[in-house]
């Protein structure tokens, strides 16, 4: 995420000369043409998605080509501009004159190509993007953009819409002007502004930023200030916001060889939408050595994960840590079972070395996994509160579940 040298300097100050090296030289049509076409593509969309991110600003031409193009009722070309949101996501305010194509639908009489019950367009991910390139573009007639989003939404995406248009929101009211403010505004830690930002800081930030985006980074679990202020009909409409990964990307951007970015490399491995870059940040991780023990409860997400060959890497980074590892004993363990071969062994190999160690798994608390248990069964049931039929079974039974449990 890098802040734009042009589009929105007047709005919220940010400093054209820090960031005029983000600038690129304009690409033609025939080198982004063939981009645009794998964009989608279940085999080679991620590729192109990369190189169009490695163009920076130079790939607005071709976001605007899909958007203005897709015929959103054919499924490939749908897939195509769901990438292309993708791609505008990562590449915030590089691209963000893109607003003046994403908004118009919004803005056309009757919401342009939005119909009630219907919605061709995909509403979440415009509103990502489009928040993404906040407050580095001009206003959008904020109350059209609410009403089109909100009323016509349905209610599936609901709570994800009302979050995003909340997000556009906060973030279009943020003024980060320079270092030092951002530096308030990360200390302040409120909801989506700290996006922000980590954003700014990742491109004209000094040195010494990394590390307080890693100091922040480790305190992990705390809510940002605004969490729950969100609500709908009387009802809170609980929020987190993408700071963890955007921090991550700042971080690795201010200080990529340093040990200080251990955590953010780890949070990338987590968070990117991007297989190929989460294996490249495992990899990343390997040079620095010890330092890796801030980053091993994020290894042991990746080592639970579904992707096996990102597992296995993260297990052997887990192993890096040394001593730090010791407490992940029993997740160790439960993997020493795995269905793939590769988990399994270093699994087993990291299993005997941590308990050479010295190192003893903890037992279970069988409190506390029945209260566990308990929460994964309510999630369940407002998941399926949700998501179902309100005519169904599956939503009669949540609703007793939920009744049960106030």
């Amino acid at each position: 995420m890098t802040a734009r040298p042009d589009s929105g300097v007047r709005r919220v100050g940010i400093v054209p000369v820090a960031l005029a090296a983000l600038a690129t030289a304009p690409v033609s049509a025939q080198a982004w043409r063939p981009l645009v076409e794998d964009l989608g593509d279940p085999t080679r969309s991620e590729a192109a998605e990369r190189e169009l991110i490695a163009l920076g600003p130079g790939a607005l031409p071709a976001l605007q080509a899909v958007i203005e193009d897709a015929n959103l009722g054919d499924q490939r070309e749908r897939a195509r501009f769901v990438a292309a949101m993708r791609v505008i996501d990562l590449l915030g305010s590089q691209v963000s004159d893109v607003q003046k194509s994403l908004g118009a639908p919004f803005l056309a009489p009757n919401g342009g190509n939005i119909r009630r019950g219907n919605i061709a367009y995909p509403l979440v991910e415009v509103l990502q993007a489009l928040g993404s390139t906040t407050p580095y573009a001009g206003d959008i007639q904020f109350h059209n953009l609410f009403h089109l989003s909100v009323v016509w939404s349905n209610g599936k995406d609901k709570a994800a819409t009302m979050r995003l248009i909340y997000r556009y929101q906060i973030r279009h009211d943020c003024k980060v002007g320079s270092a030092a403010r951002a530096r308030e505004v990360l200390a302040a830690d409120r909801l989506f502004e700290r996006e922000v930002a980590a954003e700014f800081l990742g491109v004209a930030g000094q040195p010494e930023d990394a590390a307080l985006l890693r100091d922040r980074l480790l305190r992990r679990t705390p809510a940002a200030e605004g969490t729950a202020a969100l609500r709908h009909n009387g009802f809170p409409v609980t929020c987190d916001d993408d700071f963890a990964f955007r921090a991550a990307r700042a971080l690795t951007r201010l200080a990529p060889d340093d040990k200080v970015s251990a955590i953010g490399y780890a949070l990338l491995a987590v968070h990117h939408p991007h297989r190929s870059s989460r294996l490249e940040a495992l990899q990343q991780l390997a040079r620095f050595g010890p330092a890796i023990e801030n980053a091993i409860p994020e290894l042991m997400t990746v080592a639970r994960g579904d992707d096996a060959e990102l597992a296995a890497e993260a297990l052997k980074l887990v192993g890096m840590g040394g001593r730090a590892a010791g407490g992940q004993l029993a997740a160790v363990d439960a993997l020493t079972a795995h269905a793939d071969p590769r988990v399994q062994r270093r699994a087993v190999t990291l299993a005997k070395m941590l308990r050479a160690m010295g190192h003893e798994a903890a037992e279970i608390d069988p409190a506390a996994d029945a209260a566990a248990g308990a929460r994964r069964e309510l999630a369940a049931a407002v998941a399926a509160l949700a998501d179902g039929d309100a005519d169904s079974d599956d939503v009669a039974a949540a609703e007793r579940a939920i009744a049960a449990e106030p």
